[in-house]
């Protein structure tokens, strides 16, 4: 787990340095696969409880691009290191 999640930190780190610290996520998405960030709304607002697209989703496709990833990575980093540690 520590790997992967070093691995995220630097996928993090090279989405802040490539596109700038302030790109946004959606946005981010939006020009790698375009038509995701509507389809992935639409899914959210099917299936998932009613307000969850716009208090999880709307704030996440507005953090900047590298945040997730980082999130992600320190998670699966820290959730490694105790694993280790115990």
């Amino acid at each position: 787990m520590i790997g992967l999640g070093a691995l995220f930190l630097i996928g993090a780190a090279a989405v802040a340095w490539v596109f700038g610290h302030a790109l946004g996520f959606g946005t981010f998405l939006s020009r790698w696969v375009p038509g995701l960030v509507p389809r992935l709304q639409a899914f959210v607002q099917s299936y998932g409880w009613t307000d969850a697209w716009a208090q999880a989703g709307a704030p996440l496709m507005s953090s900047p691009a590298w945040l997730p990833p980082a999130l992600i990575g320190l998670v699966l980093f820290l959730f490694g290191w105790a694993r280790r540690r115990s």
